[in-house]
């Protein structure tokens, strides 16, 4: 069930990385879709290292605790990626507005 469960974070970590390779159309959601990718990609090779050494029976690379550690990892990076979803976008795109608006009413330069 495990080695499952790590494969699947492996294998959409790389699809996601594919699909934001590919959008160009708005920087944070690509950007969003890069942090993911990254997660699921990281996390899903660091698992099948550990379900590895599990299976292999290495008494200190295989403990149950490193499974504690990597769930725990998990937890705070997909945190680290709302906090950005929920504060940093809405934060960045109220500056790009406001930007927008002060250029507004500037002369643009001639060429």
């Amino acid at each position: 069930m495990l080695f499952i469960l790590f494969a699947v974070f492996l294998v959409f970590g790389a699809i996601i990385r594919m699909v934001a390779s590919h959008r160009h159309e708005d920087k944070q959601v690509t950007e969003v879709f890069s942090r993911l990718g990254r997660l699921g990609v990281t996390m899903g090779i660091l698992g099948l290292m550990l379900f590895f050494f599990s299976f292999e029976e290495i008494p200190l690379l295989g403990a149950r605790f490193w499974y504690l550690i990597w769930a725990l990892g998990v937890g705070v990076w997909v945190a680290l990626i709302v906090r950005y979803v929920v504060k940093v976008i809405p934060a960045e795109r109220a500056a790009i507005l406001a930007r927008q608006e002060k250029e507004k009413y500037l002369p643009k330069p001639s060429r």
